[in-house]
Parts: C-alpha cells; sequence; structure tokens
C-alpha cells in the first residue's frame, strides 16, 4: 500500500479515535450535526444499541442482567461513501470509497477538530486504523495465486469448505497489528462478525451478492495511550502506521496480486 492502487482491494476501511466518556453527547449532538450538515455530511442517523451485562455470579446466586441502551450518531455523504460514527467514547470515519492514505486520516482529524470545539475533549486513549481488502480473483485464475502460500493451511487433497488464519504482531512504536485472512471458497462478499457497517454502502464493483470464490485480508492496527487532542499530532501518528501495515499486506499478498491491482 504503499503506492497507489489503480484496482486496490480495499472494500471498507475506518479510522478511530477513541476518548474520555462523555455521558452528555446527546446534548451535544445537535450542534455537531449541524457543522457535519455545512461540511457535506448531510445524512443524519441515530442507532440505540442495547448491550447485556450479566454480573458476577457467586455459589449459585442468581443475578438479574441489567440491559442498558447507548445511541450512535451518523453523520454521512449523500452518496453514502463515506462518513462518521459518533460514540459518547469514540469518533470513527468509515469508507467505502478509499483513495489514499493522507485524504482518509485527515477526514478524521477533521471530524475529531469538530467534535472537540463542541465538546472539549480532554484527551484520545486510543488511536486505530482497520483495512478490509477483497481478495478477488480475475477469470481462470485462484485465490492461491494471490496469498502467500504460508498462510493458506495445510493441502491434502480435499476441498477447502473455508478457513482463518490469524496472528498478532507488535508494532516498533508500540501499537498492536492484527491481520487475518478469511478464505471464502464459495460466499457472497460480507463482512467480520465483529464488524457490521451501518449508514455506507459498498461500491458496486464489491456489492454482489451472489456467492463467488474469494478471500478477505483483514488488517487491524491500534495503540492505546493518552495523547492530547491535538489533530496535527494525530494525523502524523496515523500516518506512522503505514509502513508496519504495508510491510504485512506487502508479505500477504503475492507479486502477482500487485499486479493485477496496479
Amino acid at each position: 500500500m504503499s503506492v497507489l492502487l489503480k484496482n486496490a482491494p480495499v472494500y471498507y476501511a475506518l479510522a478511530q479515535a477513541k476518548f474520555n466518556p462523555v455521558a452528555a453527547m446527546a446534548k451535544f449532538s445537535t450542534d455537531i450535526q449541524e457543522v457535519m450538515r455545512r461540511v457535506g455530511y448531510t445524512v443524519f442517523e441515530v442507532e440505540d444499541t442495547q448491550s447485556v451485562d450479566y454480573g458476577n455470579t457467586h455459589d449459585g446466586e442468581s443475578v438479574k442482567p441489567v440491559v442498558s441502551t447507548t445511541k450512535n450518531w451518523f453523520f454521512t455523504t449523500s452518496d453514502r461513501s463515506c462518513g462518521y460514527v459518533l460514540g459518547q467514547d469514540f469518533l470513527t470515519f468509515q469508507s467505502t470509497k478509499y483513495l489514499d492514505r493522507e485524504q482518509f486520516f485527515r477526514a478524521l482529524c477533521d471530524g475529531l477538530k469538530i467534535v472537540h470545539e463542541v465538546v472539549q475533549l480532554e484527551r484520545i486513549f486510543r488511536l486505530g486504523i482497520r483495512y478490509l481488502n477483497a481478495v478477488i480473483p480475475d477469470e481462470g485464475e485462484t485465490v492461491d495465486q494471490y496469498l502467500n502460500p504460508s498462510i493458506q493451511g495445510v493441502n491434502f487433497g480435499l476441498p477447502i469448505l473455508g478457513g482463518l488464519w490469524e496472528a498478532g504482531y507488535r508494532t516498533e512504536s508500540g501499537g498492536l497489528l492484527i491481520a487475518k485472512v478469511y478464505q471464502a471458497p464459495n460466499s457472497p462478499l460480507g463482512f467480520p462478525q465483529d464488524l457490521v457497517p451501518r449508514s455506507v454502502q459498498l461500491m458496486p464493483r464489491f456489492n454482489r451478492e451472489e456467492s463467488f470464490a474469494h478471500a478477505v485480508l483483514d488488517m487491524d492496527l491500534f495503540v492505546e495511550e493518552a495523547m492530547p487532542v491535538d489533530t496535527a499530532a494525530i494525523y502524523e501518528r496515523l500516518l506512522s502506521f503505514h509502513g508496519d501495515l504495508a510491510k504485512c499486506f506487502h508479505a500477504i499478498a503475492t507479486p502477482h496480486a500487485f499486479t493485477r491491482w496496479e
């Protein structure tokens, strides 16, 4: 990913900053939405998310589960190619039309600046980015030609029904990089179970409902540490993540894959 790929396999990307919880975020959401609307994020949606806490049980004691509801606010462009997700303790910028890292990281920082000016955040505690890449072979090719053999598992003659390769790495900057490859011999292009995007739509070339042979390369890099709400410094920190992600990407994908994506 060190050079711009004409046919880049990225079909979904997100960058996220987690900050100190703001219990009154609902009160601030109206002012934030007005600024977002003026800069092009005109689609506004609100989602209630429920979670269940069963607490800790001791000696068979019955504990009544506690159900809590939190709100997420979505600010999306009219073509639904990108937008922000705001929660009580995070801001995410998501895109299905990833072009280049500078523009992508700048968008998160621009949104964070808007939220900070309205809310006055205290600190950023977690900063991360995640890319989903669709490995779709051309006609007459196989997924194997696009992936490093060391992550494809053992071949003993039987057709594979699916598989998952996963590894974690500690980066030089103290971050954590989790890389996964999902093999899907016959299924529609989808998302990992822990990631269900809302409000954005896939680009037409990735919006395929039929089943087909492909793989998904999922790369998630994040760092957890307290840092000031300095968007210029945060932008530079995000850029510094790129080197480790590029190494991982080039190690997993083959030279043949890059000739198809260039």
